[in-house]
Formats: structure tokens, sequence, C-alpha cells
């Protein structure tokens, strides 16, 4: 999981929570003129969504504007995802807890956006590249 194929879309957001919805009906348009089934676009959406929220809530220590660039590549088998962010070095898919959910009192706040990106994801790298987050996944077709 290295390099986006050649047919793939980008787009630049702010590191704002309204930036989400243009974020969605972009993604929406994507997956509609690749004719994506709606369980992998279901997937492909909750996988970007948990990955913004992230990084827009905890890249930054300053409330300055910031650039999030968002690539979607598409092949026989997998939809591909690139997010590459300026934020401070963290990756969203290093050992994630595999805490038991028996009793919803017990559980620890956080933590869960990342083990919902693993487990719907089945590609995962990452990489810090000149002061950038770069972030790949794969959502299996």
């Amino acid at each position: 999981l290295d390099t986006m194929p050649q047919n793939n879309y980008s787009i630049d957001i702010e590191n704002s929570i309204h930036e989400i919805e243009r974020v969605q009906n972009w993604l929406n348009s994507i997956m509609d003129q690749w004719n994506i089934d709606g369980s992998t676009s279901f997937k492909t959406e909750l996988v970007i969504h948990e990955v913004l929220m992230n990084i827009i809530s905890y890249a930054y220590s300053d409330n300055k504007p910031h650039n999030i660039k968002i690539c979607l590549g598409n092949s026989d088998d997998e939809v591909l995802l690139e997010f590459v962010d300026d934020g401070v070095e963290f990756n969203q898919i290093s050992s994630v807890d595999k805490q038991e959910m028996t009793n919803l009192e017990l559980v620890k706040i956080g933590g869960h956006g990342r083990r919902l990106i693993k487990n719907y994801t089945h590609q995962q790298s990452y990489r810090r590249n000149n002061e950038n987050n770069v972030l790949m996944l794969s959502v299996a077709k």
C-alpha cells in the first residue's frame, strides 16, 4: 500500500468540522460514478469521517487554518484512501487495544474510531514524510 492508482480524485479541505459535508458530497459523487456498491460506500464514508475527525480534533495545537488532502483511488477489488496533513506526528493505525465491550459503563472513552478504522479497512500504512502525516488505507469491495 504505497501509491495511489492513476485513476484517482483528490480534494483539499481546511481543518474544520464544516468541511465534512463537502467531503461527503464529493465522495458520494465519485462512488456513484465508479458504481461502488452500498456496503463499500458506507464503509468508505465511515472511515473517511473517522480519520478526518481525528485529524481535525487532535492534529493541531493552534487555531490556524491547515490543509488536509484526501485522495481516493479505485482498483478492481478495493477503494484506496490517502490522507495527508501537517499536524503533529500521529499514527492513527498504531496498536489499538482490543477492549471487550460487555458493559457500557466500564468501556473507556476514546479510541473507538481508531478501532473502527482498523475493522473496516483491510490494508493500512502510515509514514511521516516532510513534516506531514501520510495515512493510506484500503477498503475491500
